[in-house]
């Protein structure tokens, strides 16, 4: 079910990319990630994210986000998250509700997806927008401590807004790369296509990303 879903999503993506006008972007992500456990059942995440646009010359978004997770069981967790997120002179407050599921191999990759529910607050202006965005990821191919990544995360508006797009499809993710062990941290880099539909010239951003698990 959750793979029938990655690739429908993946497919409208693609087909609404070439059915529009694109603004094709270059940029790269850094992140860090940390999940310092405080109990058998709970722990702390912390996240920072720097966005570069190669068009724009510099830093283009800075992402924060912090919070509690919560272990149900072996398989799944939710998560109580907050984030802090500037883009350019626009600030956003942004609360999350998160639910993680892992799943069994298929075609030699374990399976997995993550569902954020999210109610966001922009500085300056009284309209708050709810979002949701679905995640499936993918991961395999183990070779001495490299493995492959694939995932693709779909983000869809509960309201209309005009600094959120205003419609019901916000952006797509897919993500292909790789993940590397060295001791106790992980690095994934790889390419990045995100899609951001608008009214008027959508968006097509390529992108070079680094995340390091801690």
């Amino acid at each position: 079910m959750n793979l029938t879903i990655f690739l429908l999503s993946l497919l409208l993506s693609v087909q609404s990319a070439f059915a529009a006008e694109i603004d094709d972007q270059t940029g790269h992500w850094v992140g860090t990630f940390v999940n310092k456990p405080m109990s058998e059942r709970f722990s702390v995440w912390a996240e920072s994210q720097i966005r570069f646009n190669h068009d724009i010359g510099g830093v283009q978004q800075v992402l924060y986000r912090t919070g509690v997770l919560q272990r149900l069981s072996a398989e799944s967790g939710i998560g109580y998250l907050y984030a802090f997120i500037q883009t350019g002179g626009q600030k956003e407050h942004r609360l999350t509700l998160q639910h993680t599921q892992h799943y069994g191999s298929f075609i030699n990759m374990t399976w997995s997806h993550r569902l954020r529910a999210e109610t966001r607050f922009l500085e300056r202006n009284s309209d708050s927008a709810g979002r949701v965005r679905y995640l499936v990821r993918g991961e395999g191919l183990d070779v001495l401590g490299t493995s492959l990544v694939i995932w693709d995360e779909c983000f869809f508006n509960l309201t209309r807004e005009d600094w959120t797009g205003n419609q019901f499809t916000e952006r797509n993710r897919f993500f292909l790369g790789l993940r590397q062990k060295v001791s106790e941290t992980h690095f994934e880099f790889g390419y990045l296509n995100q899609y951001v539909p608008r009214s008027s010239l959508n968006i097509m951003e390529h992108l070079l990303v680094l995340y390091i698990f801690i």
